[in-house]
């Protein structure tokens, strides 16, 4: 255990725990570890909420924890689905990850905590990191710009 009361755990240690608390109805809260997900979430600073997953088919905009085939978890953002699977992006990403089955996905994240306060990842942030994700691919500096100019504008 650390100074700070924290316990730290690789994902293959954690993921049993997860699966577990969120068959009983829970959640488990895990600090973000990795720059994949920035700006929305940061590496250290930042928490997400990992919960079951939802009782709908998969949407665009969904952060979700999956396993790959090569055994690493990764969470990440939904950028398509269909036939071939499912095709995941990190919000600081232009490279998508495709293929990706429903069965590699353990667990979704409905909340987080950023910069402090409680996010819910259903709301407006979905609409605007969905923006963001489909702008980034093929315009990188325009969605760029308006992230920041909006991260300003609300403080966020």
């Amino acid at each position: 255990m650390s100074e700070t009361g924290l316990i730290t755990l690789e994902m293959s240690e954690l993921v049993p725990i997860i699966k577990e608390a969120i068959a009983e109805g829970g959640e488990v809260k895990v600090r973000v570890k990795g720059y994949s997900m920035e700006p929305f979430l940061v590496d250290g600073r930042d928490s997400v909420f990992f919960s079951a997953l939802p009782q709908r088919p998969f949407k665009v905009g969904d952060i979700l924890l999956f396993k790959r085939t090569n055994g690493k978890y990764v969470m990440h953002r939904v950028y398509d689905v269909n036939s071939n699977g499912i095709t995941f992006v990190g919000d600081s990403q232009r490279t998508l990850e495709p293929g990706i089955q429903p069965d590699q996905v353990i667990a979704r994240v409905r909340k987080a905590v950023r910069k402090g306060k409680t996010i819910n990842t259903e709301g407006i942030w979905r609409v605007i990191f969905t923006v963001w994700m489909k702008l980034r691919i093929k315009h990188y500096k325009t969605a760029k710009r308006l992230l920041r100019l909006y991260c300003f504008m609300t403080g966020k």
